[in-house]
């Protein structure tokens, strides 16, 4: 069962959708925001530590309180 495949799930730091997360190799797992298309990768450096990589698209914008998606992208 060492090959079993296995999502994670947690909620996109810039919308708060959900976003569903694969592992990539090990100690890695990437996470894809299918609303505002923001990639996370998850490192695990030790079993304290972890570090969070986000990436947007280039044309788009960290989100704040007062904007909203647009209606075509």
């Amino acid at each position: 069962m060492e090959n079993e495949f296995v999502t994670v799930r947690r909620y996109c730091p810039n919308c708060g959708c959900i976003q569903d997360g694969y592992p990539l190799e090990s100690e890695r797992i990437r996470f894809d925001c299918p609303q505002c298309k923001l990639i996370s990768v998850v490192v695990r450096m030790n079993r304290r530590n972890s570090t969070v990589q986000e990436h947007l698209p280039k044309y788009w914008k960290l989100m704040n309180d007062d904007d909203s998606l647009p209606e075509k992208y």
